[in-house]
């Protein structure tokens, strides 16, 4: 796996980022990018298969996005899928898990991303599961509105994996 920077930093956040998942569970080849992304972490744990070890360095095991803002983590498919859930699972930093409060599921549409009417929410445990209707699409984008995240940081997005059935 590789990550490749698609902008310049601005001040001390960098991104966006894309790279190419092949461990976890996407589809291989899935193409993951994040709108930014906090110094000191990576968007590539998003999908290495790893949930909020208990032995690791958090920053090493989660993504967060940058502060403030409307977030989002976007996965592009190498062929269109038909996707039945989103896990979502949540970082945890000094053993509070940071659940985003509002969330919302994209999808492509002739160049242009719309809501997926009928999804539907829940939580499990450290994860939230976004059951969605099982159609074939070619990219998801994950949206985090702007002051979206959890009360105790509200302007990141911070998750430790993706998941996708």
């Amino acid at each position: 796996t590789t990550l490749e920077m698609l902008g310049t930093a601005r001040g001390p956040v960098t991104g966006p980022a894309q790279y190419r998942a092949n461990v976890g569970r996407l589809p291989g080849g899935t193409l993951v990018k994040v709108d930014s992304t906090y110094p000191g972490y990576t968007a590539m744990v998003l999908t290495d298969g790893r949930v909020n070890p208990a032995d690791a360095d958090w920053s090493k095991v989660a993504w967060a996005s940058g502060e403030g803002g409307a977030h989002w983590v976007e996965l592009r498919f190498p062929q269109p899928v038909a996707v039945k859930r989103l896990r979502l699972w949540w970082a945890k930093d000094n053993g509070v898990l940071h659940v985003s409060r509002k969330v919302v599921v994209e999808r492509q549409e002739g160049g242009a991303w719309k809501t997926i009417e009928g999804q539907q929410t829940r939580r499990e445990g450290e994860a939230t599961v976004v059951d969605l209707p099982d159609s074939p699409v070619a990219a998801l984008r994950l949206v985090q509105p702007d002051g979206g995240g959890s009360p105790e940081r509200p302007g990141l997005l911070w998750l430790s994996e993706l998941e996708v059935e």
